[in-house]
């Protein structure tokens, strides 16, 4: 084999990689990406003042901020942060201001997201929800835990911008919180979770402001079950809650006081979307499936498909068939018709931890390169300028692929070995 003097192949840490010795001689300086394009996202967000303008933060440190100025059809990565973003957060009274969140940071942009000032949220202390006043960009309301001298869910508040914070703790129990909602036509009424754990498992509980965080009254939580990580309220049906999380979705039509188990949705809930014109539309999105609801969550389709698993946020458009994103291993997925159809989003999007790579010894343009928590690429034009992917139905039950080998003189047969659970 005569000696390259460009590599171009995927390089990432933690590479397992496959094939003949000796296949190519590179230079460490000549090194450039060819893809596949994707990689996880952890949270995604849409300007509310101007709709072609999304947000992507990357699971990986560092944490990558993607922008996108046409509806998600390609990415440019703006900058990026030391530690994972959370969520994205918009003043609703000056579309110029992005903010986004750490569990330790808040992280403010004039820019686009282009470069950040960070500000250091209360020692010994973890945010993992922050909700911002609708009314005024200065408040905030969040929830996490106190650490010392052991976890206790609490609530925290700021009504200068994220400069200092008040607190209360919702419990003496260990445990933390990790919802939070604001009633956009109250916005001094505020829910709340604050779990509990008890015998190694969460005990969810629900508290209720009427006064702007002075104050929370506990709300019945014996129909609840599991780990709650998300609640939304109902944009014109006052009383109305989704809550979510480690057992599935829960609904509240009277403010709190009782709850019904939604059937029909499954994994681990991370998130819930209202398309806000047709609001009996609803999606929840787990570890494991996409789901909708077209009866205010009375019942669920799936809408998981072939999506890859993992969850990391999701955006929904108004309209009666909304144009949908969901974020999850692989990438960013959309959909122009509400769910039925999908296509990936990720043109720009370099953020693939690539668990192994395969080039079979007789086909050195055939590479084969498996995602951490998502499937198998391939591209049978790998030395081409140009270099398209395929990726592969997926074909194993555990998180990753983490070998992929052929063996010589047989290019069409490949071996993958499972890693994970």
């Amino acid at each position: 084999m005569h000696t390259q003097t460009k590599m171009r192949l995927a390089c990432f840490l933690g590479v397992m990689i496959f094939f003949a010795p000796a296949l190519v001689v590179c230079q460490s300086n000549a090194w450039e990406p060819i893809g596949p394009d994707g990689g996880g996202i952890a949270a995604i967000a849409q300007d509310p003042s101007n709709t072609n303008i999304l947000y992507a933060a990357t699971s990986e440190l560092p944490c990558r901020v993607y922008r996108s100025s046409d509806h998600g059809q390609s990415w440019s990565n703006a900058s990026s942060t030391s530690e994972y973003i959370l969520d994205f957060l918009f003043d609703q009274t000056n579309p110029s201001v992005l903010r986004a969140y750490s569990t330790y940071t808040l992280y403010n942009s004039l820019n686009g997201g282009q470069s950040w000032t960070s500000t250091s949220l209360l020692p010994n202390t973890v945010f993992w929800k922050i909700a911002m006043d609708p009314t005024d960009p200065l408040i905030f309301h969040a929830v996490g835990a106190q650490t010392l001298p052991y976890w206790v869910p609490a609530y925290f508040k700021s009504t200068n911008g994220g400069t200092s914070w008040s607190r209360t703790v919702f419990a003496s129990d260990t445990g933390e919180a990790r919802a939070i909602a604001i009633d956009p036509a109250n916005p001094r009424t505020i829910y709340a979770e604050g779990s509990i754990i008890k015998n190694g498992y969460y005990v969810p509980k629900i508290f209720k402001s009427t006064d702007g965080g002075a104050t929370f009254v506990e709300k019945p939580s014996e129909q609840l079950s599991g780990g709650i990580g998300v609640i939304v309220l109902h944009p014109t049906i006052a009383g109305k809650i989704y809550l979510a999380g480690n057992a599935g979705v829960f609904v509240s039509l009277d403010g709190a006081s009782t709850w019904a188990h939604a059937f029909g949705v499954y994994g681990i809930v991370g998130k819930i979307a209202i398309n806000k014109e047709t609001p009996d539309i609803v999606y929840a999105g787990s570890d494991v499936g996409l789901y909708r609801s077209t009866n205010g969550g009375t019942s669920w389709s799936n809408l998981t498909g072939d999506m890859n698993n993992g969850f990391g946020g999701m955006v929904v458009e108004s309209g009666s068939t909304p144009c949908v994103f969901y974020a999850n291993a692989a990438g960013v997925l959309r959909s122009l018709d509400g769910g039925s159809l999908w296509e990936a989003c990720n043109t720009g999007i370099s953020a693939a931890h690539i668990r192994a790579l395969c080039i079979p010894a007789t086909t050195p343009a055939t590479l084969y390169a498996a995602f951490e928590y998502s499937t198998v690429y391939k591209t049978t034009g790998a030395t081409n300028a140009s270099v398209n992917w395929q990726q592969l139905k997926r074909f194993y039950t555990c998180k990753y692929i983490c070998a992929i080998a052929s063996p010589p003189g047989s290019p069409d047969k490949i071996y993958a070995g499972e890693g994970g659970q």
